[in-house]
């Protein structure tokens, strides 16, 4: 009788699990716009969105990258029609912010990942300065986009002194999320705490491994998103 039902059980556990394979293979998430600045751009070429786009093929995913930048892809990327994107490079969130409009008149995303910060910080900003900052971003892209789906990461390491603030900034963004799901908003926070100085191209852009870490990530959080 033990046997029976242990079999049972592990009968109902591999429904579960082809039933959840099942209905996200194949799942269309619409229209992806990354955003940020050259650590979305790619240094190197594809930066993220190269592994990610692997990640999200290999997942049974369907989605199409959208932006008016098509700068620095990898082959993959052009091959697929997947090269675009919303990196600028040297941008802040500020710059961001001001041109929102501009991204969103040309491509209207159903998703968009936001990895934006590291020019802020380098750029001698105060903490609370940061946090205002990134506040004022989400809530005009909500603002313009009531129904899009945002996944906003946290600040990848750098080298230096910027580390402790980029540490101390970090701790505050769940909040930020926190804040803007309590009023209904489609926000889920990605953590790039994966990541260490050992992924990095130069002081501040992630190398080939950085890249891979950060596309897992977002992998992990729109997989988790999307799979409810």
């Amino acid at each position: 009788m033990k046997r029976y039902g242990a079999l049972m059980f592990g009968v109902a556990l591999l429904a579960a699990m082809l039933q959840t394979a099942s209905a996200q293979s194949g799942m269309n998430l619409g229209k992806i716009m990354p955003v940020g600045d050259s650590i979305t751009k790619g240094a190197p070429a594809g930066a993220y969105r190269d592994p990610l786009f692997t990640l999200l093929k290999k997942g049974g995913y369907s989605f199409q990258f959208v932006g008016k930048l098509t700068e620095n892809p990898t082959a993959a990327l052009t091959a697929d029609g997947q090269d675009h994107h919303e990196g600028h490079s040297g941008m802040g969130m500020g710059w961001i912010d001001e041109h929102l409009k501009e991204f969103f008149a040309a491509n209207q995303p159903d998703i968009i990942l936001l990895a934006i910060g590291a020019n802020d910080i380098r750029g001698a900003t105060t903490v609370p300065q940061l946090k205002e900052r990134m506040d004022k971003l989400v809530t005009d892209v909500f603002a313009l986009q009531p129904k899009v789906k945002l996944y906003l990461a946290s600040v990848t390491p750098q080298t230096g002194p910027a580390m402790s603030i980029i540490q101390e900034f970090n701790k505050l963004i769940p909040g930020i999320v926190a804040d803007h799901k309590a009023k209904g908003e489609q926000i889920t926070f990605v953590s790039m705490d994966a990541l260490t100085i050992k992924d990095l191209e130069d002081s501040v852009h992630p190398n080939v491994s950085g890249s891979l870490k950060m596309a897992e990530a977002f992998y992990a959080a729109l997989s988790k998103v999307s799979g409810k």
